[in-house]
């Protein structure tokens, strides 16, 4: 019963403040493209090991906006067989935790406990990305929804068309008031929506992760 009333995963990961040195061009992109958007999607796309994880998880935190984060890969513990397994990539694992974030969040009024179930969780997902919008109405600062590592689905995960992928909203789906940003290596053959595929080739919404700066 415990586990009913928390995700599935940890999606509350720690960067140290004291080490981590952040990427400000990245930073100022991010900040830019959310600042011009009151809908739709940002993509951070960057090599192996250049900080996309670090840099979403430390940018959240300093923004305004509230925001949800679901990690399709636990980065602080790349070995883990148990944290980085192919539930992670999964629909309902995605919805079920997304869910659980986003209520948590402060988003949604109800007292129905969660379950495993497709399509009562795509329902509650879209209803509480309904509430989102409407206080995005009061407030004028877009919801944050990052989801990140979503290359390492199609590489390491065996989840065919039971992929996260396939529930993330399309342009047309997504309300006023949500905005999503996806970390990823790249977004080609990622088995995306064709609308948000077309927005990532269109790079209008790009941020790719370069070298530091001399002084950083």
């Amino acid at each position: 019963w415990s586990s009913r009333f928390e995700s599935h995963y940890n999606h509350s990961l720690v960067v140290s403040e004291t080490t981590y040195q952040p990427n400000e061009k990245a930073l100022n992109q991010l900040d830019a493209f959310l600042n011009s958007k009151s809908k739709g999607y940002i993509f951070l796309k960057g090599t192996p090991g250049s900080g996309k994880s670090t840099l979403l998880t430390q940018w959240v935190r300093t923004i305004p906006n509230k925001s949800v984060r679901y990690y399709a890969f636990d980065f602080t513990d790349p070995s883990s067989q148990r944290n980085n397994d192919p539930q992670r990539g999964e629909r309902v694992t995605f919805l079920y935790d997304m869910v659980h974030e986003m209520e948590k969040a402060g988003f949604g009024h109800s007292n129905t406990l969660l379950y495993k179930d497709y399509d009562f969780l795509k329902n509650r997902f879209y209803d509480l990305l309904k509430s989102m919008s409407d206080e995005f109405q009061k407030t004028r600062l877009p919801v944050v929804m990052v989801v990140d590592g979503l290359d390492h689905i199609i590489r390491e995960y065996d989840v065919a068309n039971r992929s996260l992928m396939k529930v993330l909203p399309s342009l047309s789906d997504l309300p006023e008031g949500v905005v999503f940003v996806l970390g990823s290596q790249h977004f080609d053959g990622l088995g995306l929506h064709i609308s948000i595929e077309k927005e990532a080739k269109n790079g209008g919404s790009l941020v790719e992760m370069g070298p530091f700066s001399n002084t950083e």
